[in-house]
Protein backbone atom coordinates (compact mmCIF):
# COMPACT_ATOMS: atom_id res chain seq x y z
CA UNK A 1 0.00 0.00 0.00
CA UNK A 2 0.98 3.60 -0.47
CA UNK A 3 1.53 6.09 2.28
CA UNK A 4 -1.32 8.34 3.28
CA UNK A 5 0.31 11.32 1.52
CA UNK A 6 -1.72 10.97 -1.70
CA UNK A 7 -4.97 12.93 -1.41
CA UNK A 8 -6.13 12.37 -4.96
CA UNK A 9 -4.90 11.18 -8.29
CA UNK A 10 -6.10 11.08 -11.88
CA UNK A 11 -5.75 7.57 -13.25
CA UNK A 12 -4.31 7.01 -16.76
CA UNK A 13 -7.75 6.10 -18.07
CA UNK A 14 -10.19 8.03 -20.22
CA UNK A 15 -13.78 7.27 -21.18
CA UNK A 16 -16.12 8.35 -23.99
CA UNK A 17 -18.41 10.98 -22.51
CA UNK A 18 -20.97 10.80 -25.32
CA UNK A 19 -21.41 7.04 -24.84
CA UNK A 20 -21.71 7.40 -21.08
CA UNK A 21 -24.34 10.09 -21.53
CA UNK A 22 -26.18 7.84 -24.00
CA UNK A 23 -26.41 5.09 -21.37
CA UNK A 24 -27.40 7.67 -18.78
CA UNK A 25 -30.25 8.89 -20.98
CA UNK A 26 -31.78 5.40 -20.94
CA UNK A 27 -32.37 5.53 -17.18
CA UNK A 28 -35.90 6.64 -16.29
CA UNK A 29 -36.54 9.45 -13.79
CA UNK A 30 -38.48 6.98 -11.63
CA UNK A 31 -35.37 4.82 -11.19
CA UNK A 32 -33.43 7.49 -9.30
CA UNK A 33 -33.49 6.96 -5.52
CA UNK A 34 -33.11 9.87 -3.08
CA UNK A 35 -29.81 9.71 -1.23
CA UNK A 36 -30.05 8.11 2.20
CA UNK A 37 -27.91 10.72 4.05
CA UNK A 38 -30.56 13.43 4.08
CA UNK A 39 -28.68 15.50 6.67
CA UNK A 40 -25.56 15.66 4.45
CA UNK A 41 -26.97 17.73 1.59
CA UNK A 42 -29.16 20.67 0.61
CA UNK A 43 -31.35 20.40 -2.49
CA UNK A 44 -31.49 17.19 -4.52
CA UNK A 45 -29.05 14.26 -4.37
CA UNK A 46 -30.01 10.86 -5.79
CA UNK A 47 -28.54 7.70 -7.20
CA UNK A 48 -29.00 4.53 -9.25
CA UNK A 49 -27.05 1.37 -8.41
CA UNK A 50 -25.18 -0.46 -11.18
CA UNK A 51 -23.68 -2.93 -8.68
CA UNK A 52 -25.34 -3.49 -5.32
CA UNK A 53 -25.93 -6.05 -2.62
CA UNK A 54 -27.83 -8.93 -4.25
CA UNK A 55 -27.99 -6.92 -7.48
CA UNK A 56 -30.82 -4.69 -6.21
CA UNK A 57 -30.81 -1.37 -8.13
CA UNK A 58 -32.69 0.49 -5.39
CA UNK A 59 -29.90 -0.18 -2.84
CA UNK A 60 -27.68 2.81 -3.53
CA UNK A 61 -25.72 2.61 -0.28
CA UNK A 62 -22.48 0.63 0.21
CA UNK A 63 -22.56 -2.18 2.76
CA UNK A 64 -19.02 -3.15 3.93
CA UNK A 65 -20.41 -6.22 5.65
CA UNK A 66 -21.79 -7.68 2.44
CA UNK A 67 -18.79 -7.33 0.14
CA UNK A 68 -19.13 -10.87 -1.23
CA UNK A 69 -22.79 -10.38 -2.15
CA UNK A 70 -22.34 -7.49 -4.60
CA UNK A 71 -23.70 -8.21 -8.08
CA UNK A 72 -24.60 -6.35 -11.27
CA UNK A 73 -28.07 -4.81 -11.28
CA UNK A 74 -30.65 -4.98 -14.11
CA UNK A 75 -29.88 -1.32 -14.84
CA UNK A 76 -26.26 -2.16 -15.67
CA UNK A 77 -27.48 -4.92 -17.99
CA UNK A 78 -29.17 -2.20 -20.10
CA UNK A 79 -26.06 0.00 -20.24
CA UNK A 80 -23.46 -1.52 -22.60
CA UNK A 81 -20.93 1.28 -22.30
CA UNK A 82 -21.02 1.41 -18.51
CA UNK A 83 -20.23 -2.32 -18.69
CA UNK A 84 -17.19 -1.48 -20.84
CA UNK A 85 -16.07 1.22 -18.41
CA UNK A 86 -16.23 -1.16 -15.46
CA UNK A 87 -14.35 -3.83 -17.41
CA UNK A 88 -11.38 -1.42 -17.57
CA UNK A 89 -10.93 -1.81 -13.81
CA UNK A 90 -8.90 -4.97 -13.19
CA UNK A 91 -9.81 -5.23 -9.53
CA UNK A 92 -12.77 -6.36 -7.46
CA UNK A 93 -15.67 -3.88 -7.56
CA UNK A 94 -18.21 -3.60 -4.79
CA UNK A 95 -20.73 -0.75 -4.83
CA UNK A 96 -21.04 1.05 -8.18
CA UNK A 97 -23.51 3.91 -8.53
CA UNK A 98 -24.56 6.84 -10.62
CA UNK A 99 -24.87 9.81 -8.27
CA UNK A 100 -26.73 12.93 -9.34
CA UNK A 101 -26.39 16.25 -7.52
CA UNK A 102 -29.23 18.49 -8.61
CA UNK A 103 -28.87 22.02 -9.95
CA UNK A 104 -28.36 24.62 -7.19
CA UNK A 105 -27.67 21.84 -4.66
CA UNK A 106 -24.72 21.09 -2.42
CA UNK A 107 -23.26 18.27 -0.36
CA UNK A 108 -22.15 19.40 3.08
CA UNK A 109 -18.64 18.71 4.31
CA UNK A 110 -18.25 15.19 5.70
CA UNK A 111 -15.84 12.24 5.82
CA UNK A 112 -16.32 8.64 4.65
CA UNK A 113 -14.95 6.19 7.20
CA UNK A 114 -12.16 3.83 6.05
CA UNK A 115 -12.60 4.81 2.39
CA UNK A 116 -9.06 5.39 1.18
CA UNK A 117 -6.20 3.56 -0.45
CA UNK A 118 -4.47 3.39 2.93
CA UNK A 119 -7.30 1.13 4.16
CA UNK A 120 -7.48 -1.05 1.03
CA UNK A 121 -10.88 0.15 -0.21
CA UNK A 122 -11.09 3.21 -2.39
CA UNK A 123 -13.53 5.16 -4.48
CA UNK A 124 -13.09 6.31 -8.07
CA UNK A 125 -15.13 9.20 -9.50
CA UNK A 126 -15.78 9.43 -13.26
CA UNK A 127 -17.65 12.65 -14.13
CA UNK A 128 -20.31 12.20 -16.82
CA UNK A 129 -22.17 15.52 -16.71
CA UNK A 130 -20.37 18.46 -15.12
CA UNK A 131 -19.34 22.06 -15.74
CA UNK A 132 -17.09 24.77 -14.33
CA UNK A 133 -19.75 25.83 -11.80
CA UNK A 134 -19.49 22.49 -10.01
CA UNK A 135 -16.86 22.70 -7.27
CA UNK A 136 -15.55 19.61 -5.43
CA UNK A 137 -13.44 20.46 -2.37
CA UNK A 138 -11.18 17.87 -0.74
CA UNK A 139 -9.43 18.87 2.49
CA UNK A 140 -10.16 22.50 1.62
CA UNK A 141 -8.65 22.27 -1.88
CA UNK A 142 -10.70 22.37 -5.08
CA UNK A 143 -10.30 19.32 -7.35
CA UNK A 144 -10.88 20.07 -11.04
CA UNK A 145 -12.41 16.92 -12.54
CA UNK A 146 -13.34 16.92 -16.22
CA UNK A 147 -15.94 14.65 -17.83
CA UNK A 148 -14.49 11.30 -18.86
CA UNK A 149 -11.58 11.38 -16.41
CA UNK A 150 -11.16 8.81 -13.60
CA UNK A 151 -10.16 10.20 -10.19
CA UNK A 152 -9.09 8.52 -6.97
CA UNK A 153 -9.97 10.62 -3.90
CA UNK A 154 -9.00 9.99 -0.28
CA UNK A 155 -12.51 10.45 1.08
CA UNK A 156 -11.53 9.93 4.68
CA UNK A 157 -10.48 13.57 4.40
CA UNK A 158 -13.19 16.23 4.75
CA UNK A 159 -14.90 16.94 1.42
CA UNK A 160 -17.90 18.83 0.06
CA UNK A 161 -19.49 19.68 -3.30
CA UNK A 162 -21.20 22.86 -4.52
CA UNK A 163 -23.29 22.87 -7.70
CA UNK A 164 -24.13 26.51 -8.36
CA UNK A 165 -25.13 25.84 -11.97
CA UNK A 166 -28.57 25.28 -13.49
CA UNK A 167 -27.64 21.74 -14.56
CA UNK A 168 -27.59 18.46 -12.65
CA UNK A 169 -24.13 17.00 -12.04
CA UNK A 170 -23.77 13.24 -12.56
CA UNK A 171 -20.77 11.07 -11.61
CA UNK A 172 -20.13 7.36 -12.01
CA UNK A 173 -18.84 6.34 -8.56
CA UNK A 174 -16.91 3.07 -8.36
CA UNK A 175 -15.87 1.43 -5.08
CA UNK A 176 -12.81 -0.80 -5.55
CA UNK A 177 -10.81 -3.26 -3.50
CA UNK A 178 -7.11 -2.45 -3.80
CA UNK A 179 -4.84 -4.90 -5.59
CA UNK A 180 -1.54 -4.85 -7.49
CA UNK A 181 -3.17 -3.40 -10.61
CA UNK A 182 -4.62 -0.44 -8.69
CA UNK A 183 -1.37 0.02 -6.79
CA UNK A 184 0.50 0.26 -10.10
CA UNK A 185 -2.03 2.72 -11.53
CA UNK A 186 -1.69 5.02 -8.54
CA UNK A 187 2.08 4.60 -8.39
CA UNK A 188 2.33 6.01 -11.93
CA UNK A 189 1.06 9.39 -10.71
CA UNK A 190 2.87 12.08 -8.79
CA UNK A 191 3.18 11.21 -5.05
CA UNK A 192 2.13 14.62 -3.80
CA UNK A 193 -0.19 15.83 -1.07
CA UNK A 194 -1.64 18.49 -3.39
CA UNK A 195 -4.59 17.72 -5.65
CA UNK A 196 -3.28 20.31 -8.07
CA UNK A 197 -0.37 17.90 -8.66
CA UNK A 198 -2.60 14.86 -9.17
CA UNK A 199 -2.12 14.83 -12.96
CA UNK A 200 0.61 12.29 -13.91
CA UNK A 201 4.06 13.72 -13.26
CA UNK A 202 5.72 15.37 -16.29
CA UNK A 203 8.68 13.80 -18.01
CA UNK A 204 11.14 15.57 -20.34
CA UNK A 205 10.93 17.34 -22.68
CA UNK A 206 7.97 19.27 -21.35
CA UNK A 207 6.43 20.71 -18.24
CA UNK A 208 2.64 20.63 -18.30
CA UNK A 209 -0.05 22.51 -16.47
CA UNK A 210 -3.51 21.25 -15.53
CA UNK A 211 -5.44 19.14 -18.00
CA UNK A 212 -8.30 21.60 -17.51
CA UNK A 213 -6.23 24.60 -18.66
CA UNK A 214 -7.78 27.02 -21.14
CA UNK A 215 -6.14 28.24 -24.35
CA UNK A 216 -5.97 31.76 -25.81
CA UNK A 217 -6.57 30.71 -29.43
CA UNK A 218 -10.34 30.07 -29.80
CA UNK A 219 -9.78 27.31 -32.37
CA UNK A 220 -7.25 25.51 -30.16
CA UNK A 221 -9.63 25.86 -27.22
CA UNK A 222 -12.52 24.49 -29.27
CA UNK A 223 -10.50 21.45 -30.34
CA UNK A 224 -9.20 20.88 -26.80
CA UNK A 225 -12.72 21.04 -25.35
CA UNK A 226 -13.90 18.42 -27.85
CA UNK A 227 -10.99 16.11 -27.10
CA UNK A 228 -11.60 16.36 -23.37
CA UNK A 229 -15.28 15.65 -23.89
CA UNK A 230 -14.54 12.34 -25.64
CA UNK A 231 -12.12 11.25 -22.92
CA UNK A 232 -8.66 12.35 -24.09
CA UNK A 233 -6.45 14.42 -21.80
CA UNK A 234 -5.17 17.77 -23.08
CA UNK A 235 -2.78 19.99 -21.10
CA UNK A 236 -1.16 23.35 -21.73
CA UNK A 237 2.61 23.21 -21.38
CA UNK A 238 6.01 24.07 -22.76
CA UNK A 239 7.53 21.80 -25.40
CA UNK A 240 11.30 22.26 -25.28
CA UNK A 241 12.34 19.49 -27.65
CA UNK A 242 11.79 19.27 -31.42
CA UNK A 243 8.73 17.09 -31.87
CA UNK A 244 7.58 15.87 -35.28
CA UNK A 245 4.53 18.13 -34.93
CA UNK A 246 5.62 21.58 -33.69
CA UNK A 247 3.91 22.61 -30.47
CA UNK A 248 2.41 19.20 -29.64
CA UNK A 249 3.94 16.52 -27.43
CA UNK A 250 2.43 13.33 -26.04
CA UNK A 251 3.31 12.49 -22.45
CA UNK A 252 1.94 9.13 -21.27
CA UNK A 253 -1.28 9.59 -23.20
CA UNK A 254 -1.66 13.30 -22.42
CA UNK A 255 -1.62 15.73 -25.35
CA UNK A 256 0.60 18.62 -24.27
CA UNK A 257 0.02 21.78 -26.29
CA UNK A 258 2.51 24.64 -26.43
CA UNK A 259 0.49 27.46 -27.99
CA UNK A 260 3.61 29.50 -28.70
CA UNK A 261 5.09 26.70 -30.77
CA UNK A 262 1.90 25.39 -32.38
CA UNK A 263 2.01 26.47 -36.01
CA UNK A 264 -1.17 24.72 -37.17
CA UNK A 265 -4.09 24.12 -34.75
CA UNK A 266 -5.32 21.27 -36.95
CA UNK A 267 -2.19 19.28 -36.04
CA UNK A 268 -3.72 18.78 -32.60
CA UNK A 269 -6.63 16.86 -34.16
CA UNK A 270 -4.29 14.62 -36.13
CA UNK A 271 -2.19 13.75 -33.06
CA UNK A 272 -5.40 13.11 -31.13
CA UNK A 273 -6.43 10.70 -33.88
CA UNK A 274 -3.35 8.60 -33.19
CA UNK A 275 -4.30 8.30 -29.52
CA UNK A 276 -7.98 7.67 -30.27
CA UNK A 277 -7.42 4.57 -32.42
CA UNK A 278 -4.81 2.71 -30.34
CA UNK A 279 -5.50 0.18 -27.60
CA UNK A 280 -6.44 1.87 -24.28
CA UNK A 281 -3.63 0.14 -22.39
CA UNK A 282 -1.08 1.37 -24.95
CA UNK A 283 -2.60 4.86 -25.11
CA UNK A 284 -1.69 5.54 -21.48
CA UNK A 285 1.98 4.62 -22.13
CA UNK A 286 2.70 6.66 -25.27
CA UNK A 287 5.25 9.43 -24.83
CA UNK A 288 6.70 11.60 -27.59
CA UNK A 289 5.84 10.06 -30.94
CA UNK A 290 2.95 7.62 -31.20
CA UNK A 291 5.17 5.37 -33.35
CA UNK A 292 2.13 4.54 -35.46
CA UNK A 293 2.28 1.81 -38.04
CA UNK A 294 0.88 2.56 -41.54
CA UNK A 295 -2.58 1.25 -40.64
CA UNK A 296 -2.80 3.48 -37.55
CA UNK A 297 -1.56 6.44 -39.56
CA UNK A 298 -4.38 5.95 -42.10
CA UNK A 299 -6.93 5.58 -39.30
CA UNK A 300 -5.64 8.77 -37.65
CA UNK A 301 -6.03 10.62 -40.95
CA UNK A 302 -9.60 9.36 -41.40
CA UNK A 303 -10.41 10.08 -37.74
CA UNK A 304 -9.13 13.66 -37.92
CA UNK A 305 -11.13 14.34 -41.10
CA UNK A 306 -14.32 13.12 -39.42
CA UNK A 307 -13.51 15.19 -36.31
CA UNK A 308 -13.01 18.33 -38.41
CA UNK A 309 -16.44 17.88 -40.02
CA UNK A 310 -18.00 17.18 -36.61
CA UNK A 311 -16.54 20.44 -35.27
CA UNK A 312 -17.52 22.30 -38.46
CA UNK A 313 -13.87 23.13 -39.12
CA UNK A 314 -12.62 23.39 -42.69
CA UNK A 315 -10.69 20.13 -43.28
CA UNK A 316 -7.95 22.25 -44.88
CA UNK A 317 -7.10 23.42 -41.35
CA UNK A 318 -6.07 19.84 -40.58
CA UNK A 319 -4.70 18.93 -44.02
CA UNK A 320 -2.59 22.05 -44.54
CA UNK A 321 0.10 22.35 -47.25
CA UNK A 322 3.00 21.97 -44.79
CA UNK A 323 1.85 18.54 -43.65
CA UNK A 324 1.49 14.98 -44.94
CA UNK A 325 4.69 15.17 -46.99
CA UNK A 326 3.06 17.24 -49.69
CA UNK A 327 0.04 14.96 -49.95
CA UNK A 328 -2.54 17.21 -48.29
CA UNK A 329 -4.18 18.37 -51.51
CA UNK A 330 -4.61 14.78 -52.70
CA UNK A 331 -6.12 13.73 -49.38
CA UNK A 332 -8.59 16.62 -49.45
CA UNK A 333 -9.53 15.82 -53.06
CA UNK A 334 -10.21 12.18 -52.22
CA UNK A 335 -12.20 12.97 -49.10
CA UNK A 336 -14.28 15.57 -50.96
CA UNK A 337 -15.08 12.98 -53.63
CA UNK A 338 -16.17 10.43 -51.03
CA UNK A 339 -13.12 8.22 -51.53
CA UNK A 340 -12.53 7.53 -47.86
CA UNK A 341 -9.48 5.64 -46.69
CA UNK A 342 -9.30 3.39 -43.60
CA UNK A 343 -13.07 3.07 -43.10
CA UNK A 344 -12.91 -0.77 -42.98
CA UNK A 345 -10.34 -0.50 -40.19
CA UNK A 346 -12.38 2.05 -38.24
CA UNK A 347 -15.38 -0.24 -38.65
CA UNK A 348 -13.36 -3.22 -37.43
CA UNK A 349 -12.72 -1.30 -34.20
CA UNK A 350 -16.39 -0.31 -33.87
CA UNK A 351 -15.72 3.41 -34.45
CA UNK A 352 -17.64 3.92 -37.70
CA UNK A 353 -19.82 2.17 -40.29
CA UNK A 354 -19.34 1.96 -44.05
CA UNK A 355 -22.43 2.54 -46.18
CA UNK A 356 -23.72 -1.08 -46.31
CA UNK A 357 -23.38 -1.53 -42.55
CA UNK A 358 -24.90 1.88 -41.87
CA UNK A 359 -27.97 0.94 -43.95
CA UNK A 360 -28.19 -2.37 -42.10
CA UNK A 361 -28.13 -0.59 -38.73
CA UNK A 362 -30.33 2.34 -39.78
CA UNK A 363 -27.71 5.00 -39.10
CA UNK A 364 -25.31 7.32 -40.91
CA UNK A 365 -22.07 6.03 -42.47
CA UNK A 366 -18.57 7.48 -42.12
CA UNK A 367 -17.64 10.37 -41.88
CA UNK A 368 -20.22 10.19 -39.08
CA UNK A 369 -18.55 8.33 -36.20
CA UNK A 370 -20.28 5.75 -33.99
CA UNK A 371 -17.86 6.60 -31.18
CA UNK A 372 -14.67 8.62 -30.99
CA UNK A 373 -12.42 6.62 -28.73
CA UNK A 374 -11.28 3.00 -28.93
CA UNK A 375 -12.24 1.53 -25.58
CA UNK A 376 -11.04 -2.08 -25.92
CA UNK A 377 -7.69 -3.68 -26.67
CA UNK A 378 -9.53 -6.20 -28.85
CA UNK A 379 -11.45 -5.39 -32.05
CA UNK A 380 -15.16 -4.72 -31.73
CA UNK A 381 -16.59 -8.07 -30.59
CA UNK A 382 -19.94 -7.29 -32.23
CA UNK A 383 -18.43 -6.56 -35.64
CA UNK A 384 -19.50 -8.67 -38.57
CA UNK A 385 -16.02 -9.84 -39.51
CA UNK A 386 -16.88 -10.75 -43.08
CA UNK A 387 -17.76 -7.13 -43.73
CA UNK A 388 -15.45 -5.18 -41.48
CA UNK A 389 -12.06 -6.88 -41.35
CA UNK A 390 -9.41 -4.43 -42.59
CA UNK A 391 -8.11 -4.94 -46.08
Amino acid sequence: MMERAMKCSILPLGFDVERMQRDLAGIAASEWVAHFNAHDFDGRWSGVALRAVDGRAELIYPDPGASERYADTPVLARCPYFQEVLSAFHCRLTCVRLLKLGARSNIREHRDYRLSHAHGELRIHVPIVTNHQVAFFLDGERVQMAAGEAWYLDLELPHRVENTSDLDRVHLVIDCVANDWLDDMLASTAPDTSCAAAVPAPVPPRQSSSTTAAFDDPLVGRIADFLRTIGLLVAAGTVTDRPIVPGVWIDRGVLVVDEGGLRFPGDLLHEAGHLAVVEPTRRATITGDSRADPAEEMMAIAWSYAAALHLRIDPAVVFHPDGYRGGSAALLENFAAGRYLAVPMLQWLGLAFDEPQARLHGTDPYPTMRQWLRTSDSPNPAAETSDVMPI
